[in-house]
């Protein structure tokens, strides 16, 4: 990650936790981090950032040029579903 977008991105996630949703664009998603594509190196990254936050699930769905998160207390993820636990895109 870009060390000058860190506190956009912890802010962000906080604010996920807090509302229990919450989306960005991918082209912004992946400027926080310098890519051209949406990597694992990415997803590994929030995921720390995560686990700093909080222990229950963090589910992200990828729509049209856009990433939604959810605050995954209480969701259940199914084979299929549009929303995935995002343990399973590291």
């Amino acid at each position: 990650m870009l060390t000058r977008h860190e506190g956009e991105v912890t802010s962000f996630l906080r604010s996920v936790h807090d509302q229990g949703c919450g989306t960005v664009r991918a082209n912004v998603l992946k400027g926080w981090f310098g890519l051209n594509n949406a990597s694992k190196t990415i997803w590994r990254e929030i995921l720390e950032r995560w686990r700093d936050i909080s222990e229950v699930p963090l589910l992200v769905g990828q729509g049209d040029g856009v990433f939604s998160f959810a605050y995954g207390e209480g969701l259940k993820v199914e084979e299929g579903a549009w929303f995935h636990d995002i343990e399973s895109w590291t």
